[in-house]
């Protein structure tokens, strides 16, 4: 748990730091829609390449395909739960795709791993690496439907789902079921590419944040709810429905951390991307990051719930 909680505090770091860099006139508003472009269109189908290259390819392929599954499964399951939510909420578009979109996806690389990691061992990043497929496969196509939703400057298209991300995660399913082996030089280049995508989006998050007034990431009514239902209720709902029918407590309970997570980062950059206010998805992404402190025990917990 300390290890998670050290994750927590980088990221708060990171987000404080974009803050201060607004603030003192290093970034602005057209920074943060460029810089959002590249984590989109560069970083992130790189982070997607080197998950692959770096899994391993010992499980049988009916184990990965039981996997694969269960994370279609739960990305069926995460949007219609979302939306059943948003309408208890009484929230109206086009403020609702943004609470849909913030309830469906999470951190699940820089936040997830480290929990995934944590609770059973190295083994289960192989499982959370085609969780990420999945994911990447859904955020950049029904996700970019979402943030997309009531932006005048943009409109949704849907040949921008097939986009640099999407590929990305297309050319990760060929390398690992074609077992292509890529040229070293251009694994660590790739990786080192990759890994500089949660800090700068964290960083363009907070330069986000320090466009808005602060305090009132604090007196949104709404956000509390969707911090509550994201953190705690969502993965006990996929806890109890999961467990009907998946056996391996390993797949179920990755399944469980990925709803779990706080609101992911990279919905800011989808967003400042089609040039619409961002500061809602921002506000969603730092409060949920600091509430899950308290909330990833009790996640844990219910995964080991005998029910």
């Amino acid at each position: 748990m300390l290890q998670i909680i050290d994750q927590m505090i980088i990221l708060i770091l990171l987000t404080l730091l974009g803050f201060v860099c607004f603030k003192t006139g290093i970034m602005n508003e057209m920074s943060n829609k460029y810089l959002s472009k590249l984590i989109i269109s560069i970083m992130c189908p790189a982070i997607i390449i080197d998950s692959v290259v770096n899994m391993q390819h010992d499980e049988s392929q009916a184990a990965v395909l039981w996997v694969f599954g269960a994370a279609i499964v739960l990305y069926f399951t995460l949007p219609l739960l979302s939306k059943l939510c948003c309408f208890a909420f009484g929230i109206k578009a086009p403020q609702a795709k943004l609470y849909e979109a913030m309830l469906t996806f999470s951190n699940v690389g820089f936040m997830g791993i480290p929990v995934v990691q944590a609770v059973y061992g190295n083994k289960a990043i192989f499982y959370l690496s085609i969780f990420i497929f999945v994911y990447n496969m859904v955020v950049f196509t029904y996700g970019t439907y979402l943030v997309s939703h009531g932006v005048t400057e943009k409109k949704f298209a849907l040949k921008d789902t097939l986009n640099t991300a999407v590929i990305g995660s297309l050319l990760g399913i060929l390398i690992y079921f074609l077992h292509i082996d890529l040229p070293f030089t251009v694994c660590k280049a790739v990786g080192m590419i990759g890994q500089t995508t949660t800090p700068l989006a964290m960083i363009v998050i907070g330069s986000t944040l320090a466009a808005t007034s602060v305090e009132s990431v604090f007196n949104i009514k709404h956000l509390y709810l969707m911090s509550i239902v994201k953190l705690l209720f969502i993965p006990l709902v996929i806890r109890l429905l999961f467990g009907l029918f998946i056996t391996d407590q390993m797949i179920l309970g990755v399944s469980v951390i990925v709803a779990g997570m706080p609101v992911a980062s990279n919905l800011v950059m989808l967003r400042n991307q089609y040039g619409g206010d961002s500061s809602l998805l921002a506000k969603g992404s730092f409060m949920t990051t600091i509430l899950s402190v308290f909330s990833i025990p009790l996640v844990v917990w219910f995964i080991m719930l005998p029910l």
